[in-house]
C-alpha cells in the first residue's frame, strides 16, 4: 500500500491520479485537492549535498519530504538528485534556488515531474495564462520573481538574494 502512495502521482490515461490515505468522513464531493506528493528532479544540486539531512533541509522549502530515490541514495544517477515532497498546491512553485558555501556559488534547477495544469509566471498550479487571477489582477505576468538562495555549512539557512 505505502508504495502506492509514496512513489506516484500516477497517470492513467493522460489524467493525474492523486492517492492520499483514507480518512474517516471523508466527502469526495466537497474535497478539495490541496496538497500533493510531487516528485522533484534537483539539477545541477553538487553531489555534496545529496545526503540525508541537506535533502531534507531542501525539501523542507518546497513542503515536506516524503522520500528520497533510491537512485539519488546510491548515487546510481549522476544527473540530478530526485526527492518526493508533499506541496501544498495554493503556494507559487519556485523554479530553482541557489546553494552555497564558501567558496562555489550553485543555481538547482528545480524541475517537477507530472504536474497537472501549471502557469509558469505566476507560478501556481491549477490553471493557464486565460484564467490567472494574479496576472488579471496586475496586467502584467511577473516572470523575475526573486528566489531564494541556501547557504550551506553552517546551518542551512536562508540568505537574501545579492
Amino acid at each position: 500500500m505505502q508504495h502506492l502512495l509514496l512513489d506516484g502521482p500516477w497517470s492513467v490515461n493522460g489524467i493525474i491520479l492523486q492517492q492520499s490515505p483514507w480518512k474517516p468522513f471523508f466527502e469526495p464531493t466537497f474535497a478539495k485537492l490541496s496538497i500533493a506528493a510531487i516528485w522533484l528532479q534537483l539539477h545541477n544540486l553538487p553531489v555534496e549535498f545529496w545526503d540525508g539531512e541537506t535533502l531534507e533541509t531542501i525539501a523542507n522549502q518546497f513542503g515536506t519530504l516524503l522520500k528520497v530515490d533510491d537512485f539519488t541514495t546510491s548515487f546510481s544517477r549522476s544527473k540530478y538528485a530526485r526527492i518526493c515532497v508533499e506541496i501544498d498546491l495554493s503556494k507559487p512553485l519556485s523554479r530553482g534556488f541557489w546553494i552555497s558555501d564558501d567558496l562555489h556559488r550553485v543555481f538547482v534547477v528545480v524541475q517537477y515531474e507530472r504536474l497537472p495544469m501549471f502557469y509558469y509566471s505566476c507560478r501556481m498550479i491549477g490553471h493557464g495564462s486565460n484564467s490567472c487571477l494574479q496576472s488579471m489582477k496586475s496586467g502584467a505576468a511577473k516572470t523575475n520573481l526573486p528566489q531564494p538562495t541556501w547557504r550551506v555549512g553552517s546551518g542551512s539557512s536562508p540568505v537574501s538574494n545579492d
